[in-house]
């Protein structure tokens, strides 16, 4: 919706009297925590590009209420039908917390949903609890892509979850696809098809 103007869904809003949408996607937007309840509360599948892909765009931003930007937690926790979400994150003003992970794995919905595919996730995420779920992952299909800013420490660890997740057995959980710079294309390939063959 509206990425020429990013007030442009804030705009409308007080002449919409509901709204049921069951697919949302936002370009571009700057939006307030009750604009975005006022349009989610029925949402199924969202798309949220937070890194303003287009050309000379910015990215959306979900405010609280002191212009902090709301974590992509708290905007989970509000959506009690989603099936799939879908963004692309900006590291310099992050949706991203410290708490993301852990937070997201205590809703009970969050671990039902069909798709969950972000690019661009920064350092913060954290990835071995992250990994630890993904081990007993039976329902979701997960693809992280991982920004350029994250340190080679980081790069490491990743790798070493790529690593164990081809040489692990898939009876029992649905193996993500994790890809990152630096990943060799070998590596990418297989974890790709693998991927792709257990969706």
């Amino acid at each position: 919706m509206g990425y020429n103007n990013p007030n442009c869904v804030s705009s409308i809003i007080p002449q919409i009297y509901r709204c049921d949408a069951i697919f949302l996607h936002l370009y571009g937007q700057i939006l307030s925590y009750n604009e975005f309840l006022f349009l989610s509360k029925n949402v199924e599948v969202l798309h949220l590009d937070f890194s303003g892909t287009h050309e000379n765009k910015n990215g959306t931003i979900v405010k609280n209420e002191d212009s902090t930007i709301v974590p992509l937690e708290k905007l989970v926790k509000t959506l009690v039908k989603l099936k799939q979400i879908m963004g692309d994150i900006d590291p310099s003003r992050s949706c991203i917390t410290l708490n993301t992970v852990k937070e997201l794995l205590e809703i009970p919905y969050f671990l039902k949903l069909y798709e969950f595919v972000f690019a661009d996730l920064p350092e913060v995420f954290d990835i071995d609890t992250f990994f630890i779920y993904l081990k007993t992952n039976r329902h979701t299909k997960f693809h992280l892509h991982f920004a350029a800013s994250i340190s080679e420490e980081y790069k490491i660890r990743l790798e070493k979850i790529v690593d164990e997740i081809l040489q692990t057995k898939y009876d029992d959980f649905k193996p993500p696809l994790i890809n990152f710079d630096g990943l060799a294309a070998e590596k990418y390939r297989k974890i790709r098809d693998l991927y792709y063959s257990k969706s």
